[in-house]
């Protein structure tokens, strides 16, 4: 899908450290919605750590860069 398609070109915008780090939890976003519907067709159970992964990412966000993660996140949903 087209759609599919410009938000994974919209991952690669990595000239600042902010937009790395958007680019993580958009790629995040995009994998967990791929993988989701694959499970579903195949008829696999998707993991649950997919959650923790995309939560230590978080963390280490928070931890690191700043604790403002929800204004972030916001942005990135644009």
């Amino acid at each position: 899908p087209e759609d599919l398609w410009s938000r994974l070109l919209s991952a690669y915008c990595t000239d600042s450290y902010e937009n790395v780090w958007k680019s993580l939890f958009l790629c995040h976003r995009l994998f967990r919605e791929v993988s989701k519907e694959a499970a579903e067709l195949l008829e696999f159970v998707y993991p649950v750590y997919d959650k923790k992964m995309t939560r230590y990412s978080e963390d280490m966000y928070s931890k690191y860069v700043s604790d403002d993660l929800k204004l972030l996140l916001s942005d990135d949903a644009k």
